[in-house]
This record gives structure tokens, C-alpha cells and sequence, in this order.
């Protein structure tokens, strides 16, 4: 365990945070809530490496979860135990050992065992030992990935003469993933009960390159969005090739007394039941009627496509989020999104063997224009979130989204475990989470000097840390519940802020953060 945190990209440890970490020990990490006990099992093997101090453990785990106590734990072990070449030696060693046997035993996928093989972070004398510790505590599901640099400029998906739909389009991340799709070339049907929205993005569709075609649509209306799909298949001769299903509706939109109760984080017995209905019924029903509607174009594309032989097959997805597996915002948000997710599962049972693939899609904390309003009116709100981050430091925007939907339905390839960047089958599997997508498949933030993108979402960067990565969590809320001493692990550029360690979602099944309050 203690090779974790030595071979993790670092800033030099202050002399009170090493002092601290030679007194933290890893059996801090005996407790039930690490990976179902795969991951506890293997880092066992690890505790030879560090120093016991148990009443430090003890103090420690009464201030942070489990979970981030072991990280911090191994981290700080890890840190103290660097020194000595011959000692780091035969960590390393045993940590190749233990690491073979974990990736050979543990739930890794076989693409997240690649990714951890492949990593940049496993060349040099210390890569065994990196790849046994991840392998070991992650077993439930965490990977790590290269930590080479981003392409810019990486070349962009081609969908030109493929037609797409995405719902919700007039503003926020539906307006993002339609001008990711017209950037790629795709006509792109734009839907959303505001004309002059609607008609703004399919401007912006096609000015980045794609045809954009405005579509106004209440998704909250069975016989409109019956008839917005009857337009399209009369222009497209009844075929689609991609639907994106991501129409939702906010209750604090129509609500300021809504919108104050869920600022103040409000439970959900004290908000109006309407705020069920407004979430579930534009967001998870509008989404499985969307895909009633579609389903006869979506097949008949496929069809088209077997009859010439070709490998591509049309995509359905939905936008879901984090708050699918760990609580955000209301309890209605959260049941919404698992369910989403739970559609597109049971959707790819169905249309997968008929030639259609199916997937939720993760963005993270997505600068739209309702969280940047919200964190100039209420910034405690998505402190929240952040671990009283600047958003603008650990959001993406709309179009990164976009872009990594363009690239799923590009390559059918990508929407697989095996290979992909979709999450392994199971209860939290057909999942994409953008910015590791991202990363993954080198895809930038932003935009080229003078493009659409640039103009509404800044200058090309780097896609900011998944949610899930220490690269968010780190100088976040795992930060503000560690003792003083060990924060300057988790400050950026410490070993407890590395954006290349994903931890499994079975952690962020465990609950929210802790507030930066609660520190």
C-alpha cells in the first residue's frame, strides 16, 4: 500500500506532512466499505510497509469516511516510506506480485487492466508497484490512465450525412451536444419549447459546420414530440442514426420559492411534489418517449447499414449524472437519473441484437448558463458540489460533452467495455463518463481560435478532473476533512490530487462529500 502515493506524481511533502504520514497506518483501511473487501484483502498485503500507529488511525477516521481515510492512509504510509532505495525496491517488487494476482482476480475490465498496462505512470523502475497499488485497492473498480499530454487538435469525429436528434437543445448541455454533433458534420435536429432558442442553436449547428434544423418541441407533450418525430422522418426519408435524450426540467425554473428550498438544500418532504413530476416527467419520461418515437428510424438505419455490410450501427443515449450512484441536489433528481440509467440498460437489451446501441452519458460539473447564474446568486449551492472549488477550474463545458458524443457515435468500437470507454456490465454498467472519455480519447475543452466553440465556451484547454478522480476529490472535499497536517497531500500537485486515479463508483455510492463546512 505504501507504494501507492511514492509513485504518484508529486510536489514535495512538507516536513509536518511526511512527519504526519509516518504515523498513519494502513489499517485504517480494515473497514467494510472498500470495494465489497476485494480492495481490503489485497492492500492487507501492504501493511508491513508502514508504521502502525492506531490512535492516529482512530483520530483520523473520526473526522473522514472510510474511504478517504484509506486513500490518505495509503498515501501518507506511502510518502513516509519512500525513502531508502533498497526498501523501495522490494515494495516494488511486491507490489508487482500482488498487483499481477489482483488484476488477475479482481473486477477490473479488461480495457481498465489495458489502461493500467499501457499507462505512462508504469514506465520506469516504479511502474509495478504503481500498477499492484491501484490494482490492489481499486479492485472494485478504479483504473488509472496515461498521464502523457492532451493532443490538441485531435482529429475530429466525421458524421457528415448522418441525421441526429437531441432533445432540450435550446440551451445548457443539450446546446453543447448539438454543436459537438454539427461540428462533426451531422445534421442535427434541435428540439426545445423555446423558438427562439431552438432556432439560435440549429444557427450554431450549422455554423460549426454541421446543417442544424430547428424542431420547437414540449417534451412534456406526448402528440408535439409525436409530431416532431414525424418531421423527421419525413426529411430524412425515415431513418435516424443517433438520438440523444436529454430534455429536462428544472423545478426551480417556474418556482423561486422551489428554487430557494433546493439553494438551502431543503429535504424532500418540506419541496412541493411537483418537483417529482417536473423531473421525472421531462427528463426520465420524456426520454423513453423520445425512444418510443425513434425506435422505428433508429432500426430501419440499422437496417440500412447491415444490407451494405458495414460495421456502424446508430446510437441512442441520455444524459444522466454522478447522481445516479451518490446524492446531488434532491432525492427526486437522484431516483431520476439511476433510472435513466436503468433505461438505457434495459434499452440495450432490446434494440442491441437489432443492431442498435444504447448508453448513459456522465458530463460532470457542466458550466452551463444556470450554474454559472447560480454561482454568482448562490455560491454555497454549488460549494456543494465542489468542495468550494472554483467551478471554473474543475467544470467543463457544454461542448465537451458534445464531442464525446460525436466520438461514440462515430466508432461503435467506443460504446463497449471491451476497448470503449463505457463502464463494464453490471448495476452501474453502458455508462460514459465525459471527462475521462475525454481524456482518454484526447479530446480538448473549448474551442479553436475564431470557431464556434471558442466564442461561446473559451480558448482550447485540457478537460477539467472526472468527478470521480482525485484530481476533483483531492483538493476538494477530501482536503477539507483531513487534519491539517495531511492537506498538503490533497492540495493540486499533491499525490491525493492526481486526476489519473478514478476511484470505483461504489465510493461515491457511499454518499455525498463532506461539506467544506464540516471540516
Amino acid at each position: 500500500m505504501a507504494a501507492f502515493a511514492a509513485l504518484l506524481p508529486s510536489a514535495p511533502a512538507s516536513a509536518a506532512a511526511a512527519a504526519a504520514a509516518g504515523a498513519v497506518t494502513t489499517s485504517g483501511l480494515r473497514g467494510p466499505s472498500l470495494a465489497g473487501g476485494h480492495g481490503l484483502r489485497r492492500a492487507a498485503a501492504f501493511e508491513d510497509l508502514s508504521t502502525s500507529a492506531g490512535a492516529a488511525a482512530d483520530a483520523a477516521r473520526s473526522r473522514i469516511s472510510t474511504a478517504s481515510l484509506a486513500l490518505a492512509a495509503g498515501a501518507a504510509a506511502g510518502a513516509a516510506a519512500a525513502v531508502g532505495r533498497a526498501r523501495r525496491q522490494r515494495q516494488s517488487r511486491l507490489a508487482l506480485r500482488q498487483g499481477s494476482a489482483a488484476c488477475e482476480a479482481s473486477t477490473l475490465g479488461e480495457p481498465e487492466q489495458g489502461l493500467l498496462q499501457r499507462s505512462a505512470l508504469l514506465r520506469g523502475g516504479g511502474g509495478g508497484a504503481l500498477a499492484g497499488a491501484l490494482a490492489g485497492v481499486f479492485a472494485g473498480g478504479g483504473s488509472a490512465v496515461a498521464a502523457g499530454d492532451i493532443v490538441a487538435g485531435a482529429v475530429l469525429p466525421d458524421l457528415k450525412g448522418r441525421f441526429a436528434v437531441v432533445t432540450g437543445a435550446s440551451r445548457g448541455i443539450g446546446k453543447g451536444i448539438a454543436i459537438g454533433l454539427g461540428e462533426a458534420g451531422a445534421t442535427v435536429f434541435v428540439t426545445g419549447r423555446n423558438k427562439v432558442k431552438v432556432a439560435e442553436t440549429a444557427q450554431l449547428v450549422t455554423q460549426a459546420g454541421g446543417e442544424g434544423v430547428a424542431l420547437p418541441c414540449d417534451h412534456g407533450d406526448d402528440k408535439q414530440v409525436a409530431a416532431a418525430f414525424e418531421e423527421v422522418s419525413r426529411r430524412t426519408n425515415g431513418r435516424l442514426d443517433i438520438l440523444v435524450n436529454n430534455a429536462f426540467k428544472d423545478p426551480s425554473a417556474r418556482s423561486p420559492e422551489v428554487d430557494k428550498q433546493l439553494t438551502e438544500g431543503a429535504k424532500f418532504f418540506e419541496m412541493p411534489l411537483s418537483v417529482w413530476d417536473d423531473m421525472h416527467s421531462v427528463g426520465l419520461r420524456s426520454h423513453y418517449v423520445a425512444s418510443y418515437y425513434a425506435a422505428p428510424m433508429l432500426l430501419a438505419s440499422a437496417r440500412l447499414e447491415a444490407a451494405k455490410a458495414s460495421p456502424w450501427r446508430p446510437f441512442l443515449c441520455m444524459t444522466s449524472s454522478f447522481g445516479a450512484v451518490s446524492y446531488l441536489f434532491t432525492t427526486a433528481y437522484g431516483v431520476g437519473k439511476a433510472a435513466s440509467d436503468r433505461l438505457a440498460r434495459d434499452l440495450q437489451v432490446e434494440l442491441s441484437p437489432q443492431g442498435v446501441d444504447c448508453l448513459s452519458v456522465w458530463p460532470g460539473l457542466v458550466l452551463t448558463e444556470k450554474i454559472e447564474e447560480l454561482y454568482k446568486t448562490n455560491p454555497s449551492r454549488i460549494d456543494r458540489i465542489t468542495g468550494g472549488q472554483d467551478p471554473k477550474q474543475v467544470g467543463e463545458s457544454p461542448l465537451l460533452t458534445g464531442r464525446v458524443i460525436a466520438k461514440l457515435a462515430e466508432d461503435p468500437g467506443l460504446r463497449q467495455p471491451k476497448g470503449g470507454v463505457v463502464t463494464p456490465e453490471g448495476l452501474t454498467g453502458r455508462v460514459c463518463i465525459v471527462a475521462e472519455a475525454a481524456k482518454d480519447l484526447r479530446l480538448k475543452d473549448g474551442g479553436a481560435a475564431g470557431s464556434v466553440g471558442e466564442a461561446l465556451y473559451g480558448p482550447l484547454r485540457a478537460p477539467a478532473p472526472s468527478i470521480r478522480s482525485l484530481g476533483f476529490l483531492g483538493p476538494g472535499p477530501l482536503r477539507a476533512a483531513l487534519p491539517d497536517a495531511l492537506k498538503p497531500l490533497a492540495s493540486p500537485g499533491g499525490p491525493l490530487a492526481n486526476d489519473s486515479v478514478r476511484l470505483p463508483l461504489e465510493f461515491m455510492a457511499q454518499g455525498p462529500p463532506p461539506s467544506p463546512s464540516s471540516s
